[in-house]
């Protein structure tokens, strides 16, 4: 008796434990609109939503932590207008985040870049594309590059970690060193997760990941991080900031001729 009286206690007080308290915006276009507050359940954090398609209109949601945590993770592009997740679990580090977010936004998204992509399901890229055909006779080792001016490129994320949704959002392009003058995006995407790292890469390294191993894959011409698939993609570009997308536009990815 006295064991199922202890167990009844312990049921009542978890089922009481409080609940997390997360900020609730009243203007969802101006961030320091963002002073009252709901109460969500112990096991949530507050994921904070910026749709960039809607003039950044934000709001606060209820969220399990680890569904948050996988919103967050997937890649998020102002100009591919993508809605970005945030995850913070107090009012303090919500309005630090916040703040942090919305200092650096533009007060009004981008116009979507035109692709000149196949649609998904396509293994052929359009006319003037220069993304070869799946299968195409690849050029040999010894092709060559003519000499390139150093881009600048984001660069974000290594060998052991990925790039945070914050510096795929906000991240600006920075000077490469002149042995490694070509921007990449490596991407790798599994049903439930996406990894990106981006930086700065030499000919050689570019030649044989972008265009002998990444651009005969049919899948590696469309990539979208929202939709469940399985890929590993590496992309070369050259330019400033051409590697600012997941994946560089056409016109910008590097074309290697015997």
């Amino acid at each position: 008796m006295q064991r199922l009286f202890l167990f009844l206690v312990g049921v009542t007080t978890a089922l009481a434990a409080p609940g997390i308290t997360c900020p609730k915006c009243t203007d969802p276009f101006d961030y320091t609109s963002c002073t009252q507050t709901q109460t969500c359940h112990s096991h949530d954090v507050c994921e904070l939503q910026i749709h960039l398609a809607d003039n950044n209109r934000m709001a606060y949601v209820c969220k399990n932590s680890h569904a948050c945590t996988n919103h967050e993770a997937h890649a998020c592009s102002i100009d591919h207008h993508e809605m970005c997740a945030y995850c913070c679990s107090s009012l303090d580090a919500c309005k630090q985040q916040r703040e942090n977010i919305f200092s650096k936004l533009p007060q009004t998204t981008k116009p979507p870049v035109a692709s000149t992509m196949p649609p998904a399901g396509s293994t052929m890229p359009p006319a003037g594309s220069t993304m070869p055909s799946a299968g195409s006779t690849m050029p040999s080792a010894g092709s060559t590059m003519p000499s390139a001016i150093p881009s600048k490129c984001i660069q974000c994320g290594d060998s052991t970690t990925d790039c945070t949704a914050v510096e795929l959002l906000l991240a600006t392009p920075t000077d490469c060193p002149a042995s490694k003058p070509y921007c990449y995006n490596k991407i790798v995407q599994t049903t439930v997760e996406t990894h990106i790292v981006k930086g700065c890469m030499d000919m050689p390294t570019c030649e044989q990941q972008w265009w002998n191993s990444t651009s005969p894959k049919p899948e590696c011409q469309v990539v979208d991080p929202s939709t469940p698939t399985t890929l590993d993609c590496t992309f070369c570009c050259q330019g400033d900031g051409c590697n600012s997308d997941t994946k560089p536009i056409d016109t910008a990815l590097l074309q290697f001729t015997p």
